[in-house]
């Protein structure tokens, strides 16, 4: 009807202009809402793609958390169930066994703190993992105290512990304190895995000059090939000769890759039974002295 009434009062060219315009507009704004219904959908598939991988982390992490809580369950119980076995013993066994039980128990009580103690570092690293207390850090000074720290053991065990720090190498950007579990637990495993012979602690300049790197490397009794895979898995104990019992978490080297890997940095086996290993990390120098 509207048409019909301005084809009373227009000429046919100016409605016939009004009748383009009209189907053009209208055209532009079917494109428009056809674009915006696409820019809408693709979003959607956006959002829906980030729902979905978020989801998949969130299941990793509780499978991940779950085995974690399953695996830790599993290695409390057996130094808690020798515990119960030995105060048996104790209360019922012949008196001049006491001296030895009482030994064991001791043991027993160690392997059960360091146990807690690497369960307990293993939590703060996943709750409190941030870079933004990194300050500049002298390695040097770093692998210096470890191996004064380690040094007695390693002469109780017979075993010469040395130390050579190449000089100018400059800082690293890291926590302190978590440089010195990374020293502490591989130069501590380097003797415990060493019956005789020596522990070696280098810090060098990396090829790139933007890294520094410390290397622990003992004589022990070396790490097997199919172990090598595993070894920094949680939990993962790796083969020993036979008659040797060296005691340990099997959590020590999961704990340094850890600290590695929130420093940016790079760890490296090496290892020959019977020979001996080597450990080498590499972390960046701090920004100011990278490449100098």
């Amino acid at each position: 009807m509207k048409i019909m009434r301005l084809q009373s009062v227009l000429p046919m060219g100016v409605l016939a202009g009004l009748l383009i315009l009209e189907r053009s507009a209208r055209e532009r704004a079917e494109r428009a809402l056809a674009e915006l219904k696409s820019n809408l959908e693709r979003q959607i598939a956006d959002h829906a793609a980030e729902l979905a991988t978020a989801n998949a982390q969130l299941r990793e992490i509780n499978y991940l958390q779950a085995k974690f809580i399953t695996d830790a369950a599993h290695e409390l119980r057996s130094p808690l169930n020798s515990l119960k076995l030995r105060l048996h013993l104790l209360e019922n066994g012949k008196p001049e066994r006491h001296a030895h039980y009482i030994a064991e128990l001791k043991t027993q009580l160690e392997r059960l703190a360091q146990l807690s103690e690497d369960l307990l570092n293993i939590a703060r690293l996943e709750a409190g993992g941030a870079t933004n207390h990194f300050a500049p850090v002298d390695l040097n000074t770093v692998v210096d105290q470890v191996v004064i720290a380690y040094r007695p053991l390693a002469e109780a065990a017979g075993l010469n512990l040395t130390f050579a720090g190449a000089p100018d190498l400059g800082p690293v950007m890291g926590q302190r304190s978590q440089l010195m579990q990374v020293g502490s637990n591989l130069v501590g495993n380097a003797i415990r895995y060493t019956p005789t012979g020596e522990v070696q602690v280098i810090t060098t300049l990396a090829a790139d000059r933007k890294q520094v790197c410390m290397v622990v490397q003992d004589s022990g009794i070396g790490i097997a090939a199919d172990d090598l895979p595993h070894l920094f898995d949680r939990f993962y104990r790796g083969q020993q000769p036979e008659g040797t019992s060296i005691s340990g978490t099997g959590l020590g080297l999961s704990i340094v890759k850890e600290i590695v890997d929130l420093h940016g940095g790079t760890i490296e086996v090496q290892s020959t039974v019977g020979a001996g290993s080597m450990f080498k990390v590499c972390l960046p120098l701090a920004p100011a002295t990278a490449g100098v």
